[in-house]
C-alpha cells in the first residue's frame, strides 16, 4: 500500500458514520514490530481519525469489523 494512500482516503471518507473504523490491511512496511503495520479511518465524537496500528500476527478481528485489503494494480 502506498503510504500517501491512507491519509488520501480519509479526505475523501467525509462521510464516515460513527461506529466500527475501517483498517486498511498492508503487507509489512517496516520489519520492526513497533512499527505500524496498517491504519485504521474512525470517526468518534463527530471527529475523524487516521491511526496507526501495531498488532500481532495471530490478533483475531471483531465480527463486526470492516477490513479493506489494498492490492497493488498490474
Amino acid at each position: 500500500m502506498p503510504l500517501e494512500l491512507p491519509p488520501y482516503l480519509r479526505l475523501c471518507y467525509e462521510n464516515q458514520e460513527e461506529g466500527p473504523c475501517l483498517t486498511l490491511a498492508s503487507p509489512r512496511i517496516d520489519a520492526h514490530l513497533d512499527f505500524p503495520q496498517g491504519f485504521y479511518l474512525q470517526k468518534f465524537n463527530d471527529i475523524s481519525w487516521l491511526r496507526g496500528y501495531v498488532s500481532s500476527e495471530d490478533w483475531l478481528w471483531e465480527e463486526k469489523s470492516k477490513v479493506a485489503f489494498i492490492e497493488e494494480y498490474a
